[in-house]
């Protein structure tokens, strides 16, 4: 997996503290650590919303997810599938699967 710059996790109208914040957890490691737990909850429940993976891991919140999920994308190592009705919050929603899409394992989810 590639790395993001900390430039790539807030946009240039957040507060300076989501800066820092950025800076700070690309530096320790946290935001790598917390993409691989999104990455392995997500390989045990393709298909499902961010909303529904943070109920299948109790460690991790449903904020790293929302987070962590785009990020993957960018990273090629998640993408979006096709928007469904969330078991969680009943509106419609993307989806998310692990991997590239059509990927030769991933055709077996379909």
């Amino acid at each position: 997996m590639t790395t993001i710059e900390p430039r790539e996790l807030f946009r240039s109208s957040d507060p300076d503290t989501s800066r820092e914040a950025a800076e700070h957890i690309t530096k320790n490691g946290d935001v790598s650590k917390a993409r691989l737990e999104v990455l392995e909850v997500l390989k045990l429940n393709p298909g499902t919303t961010s909303r529904e993976l943070a109920l299948c891991d109790s460690e991790v919140q449903h904020e790293s997810f929302h987070k962590r999920l785009p990020e993957l994308e960018r990273l090629g190592a998640a993408h979006r599938g096709e928007p469904r009705k969330c078991r969680v919050t009943g509106r419609r929603v993307t989806t998310w699967y692990p991997g590239l899409k059509g990927e030769p394992e991933q055709m077996d989810l379909i």
